[in-house]
């Protein structure tokens, strides 16, 4: 279905249609959910993949684009609540644990975002998405003033994104 997003949808339309709980159903589901958030049509997105939740509560890849939905959205409350779901459900992928930790330190929660950022760089270290939370660890320990522990972080960031300007501020700081 590459490039063709509308023989993707009918296709996957009528899967659902045929017996929306069936395996089938529910990966057809999931594949129009990530259709529309690819889109940008976050409510679409989300109707999909509550109704995935709905016949799959253990879906965490569900959980994970219904939290990006709802951050994207503004609904900052559901978006926490969606993605600490999909980060005990899917514990061992670390971009559950990142946009966990985004959330969570848009809500002030400096706390729940270290733990969610230090769990995402220790399941991978090399993404340049990565380099974001070393970054945002190092940030957290430099208004701790634990200079060896910030500078650890934002060392790790520009070894991992070196053009990311943000962590060559911080570094310098």
């Amino acid at each position: 279905f590459t490039n063709q997003p509308a023989r993707a949808d009918s296709v996957y339309q009528s899967v659902i249609a045929r017996d929306s709980t069936l395996s089938d159903a529910r990966f057809a589901m999931n594949e129009l959910g990530k259709m529309r958030f690819g889109a940008k049509d976050w409510a679409g997105a989300l109707g999909y993949f509550q109704r995935r939740i709905a016949l799959d509560p253990n879906s965490g890849e569900a959980y994970y684009f219904s939290g990006l939905s709802y951050k994207q959205m503004d609904q900052i409350e559901l978006s926490v609540e969606a993605l600490r779901r999909a980060a005990e459900l899917d514990s061992t992928k670390a971009d559950r644990h990142f946009w966990l930790g985004v959330v969570l330190d848009s809500q002030k929660d400096a706390a729940g975002a270290r733990a969610a950022f230090a769990r995402a760089v220790s399941l991978d270290s090399t993404s340049k998405l990565m380099s974001k939370a070393f970054a945002q660890l190092g940030y957290y320990a430099l208004l701790d003033r634990d200079w060896t522990v910030a500078v650890g972080h934002l060392e790790r960031a520009v070894v991992v994104d070196p053009q990311d300007v943000q962590s060559l501020v911080w570094l310098g700081q």
